[in-house]
């Protein structure tokens, strides 16, 4: 009889083992596969050695309001650089833990977006990814500009060259670096700021610039 509940309990304890290994596996597997880690994220995890570092981008999911302080700069940049911090606090510090070392690389925080840039290992990386207050995990991705059209001889040889072109559209890099986005999500567009030329002169009837230059020369003949 004793005989018999040695093999159960035997048997019992090799079961809960073999349940256990593979529910973390798929636990693991479940997490990578959701939408919260892109399939870049996922590829570059999997192919990773054990110990090897995969860099990534961690987006929080807190983030500023803007609420009564649209347009206005300065409460703007505090306001996220406030939520940045407060809601990386705690992921940063359970990364620079004593058993994280060797499992984490570099840690870097940014705040006009909520995101820490992060090198750590497939482990590291999942545990993140399971943290309620961090909603997406994506790679470092590089943004490459499409080549420009070429230029008719008539069009480069015109009064302003290049710049001859039609200013009913905006200049491909303000498409490029989002600014519309900035201008649209937190009301700051530019609107009263000064801006400062170092060149070796400007053309004061350019479309984008006429009635708009200062000076604090009253000889000049554009003053103010």
């Amino acid at each position: 009889m004793s005989s018999n509940k040695n093999l159960i309990s035997a048997a019992a304890v090799l079961l809960t083992l073999f349940l256990l290994v593979p529910t973390t596996q798929v636990a693991d597997e479940d997490v990578l596969s959701t939408a919260k880690v892109t399939s870049v994220v996922r590829d570059m995890v999997n192919q990773a050695g054990p110990n090897e570092l995969v860099t990534v981008i961690v987006k929080m999911a807190d983030q500023a309001s803007f609420n009564g302080i649209e347009g206005q700069r300065a409460p703007v940049f505090q306001a996220l650089r406030q939520t940045a911090e407060r809601s990386q606090l705690s992921l940063v510090n359970s990364l620079r833990t004593t058993e994280k070392i060797g499992k984490v690389g570099v840690i870097r925080q940014f705040w006009i977006d909520n995101i820490v840039l992060v090198q750590a290992t497939k482990d590291v990386i999942v545990e993140m990814a399971k943290r309620k207050d961090v909603i997406q995990v994506f790679e470092n991705y590089e943004v490459h500009l499409p080549p420009r059209p070429e230029k008719s001889q008539s069009s480069l040889d015109g009064p302003r060259g290049s710049a001859a072109q039609s200013q009913q559209q905006l200049w491909d890099n303000i498409g490029f670096v989002g600014a519309k986005n900035v201008w649209n999500s937190y009301g700051i567009n530019g609107a009263g700021v000064r801006v400062g030329g170092l060149d070796t002169g400007v053309d004061i009837n350019h479309p984008d610039i006429a009635g708009k230059m200062i000076t604090n020369n009253p000889a000049d003949p554009t003053y103010p």
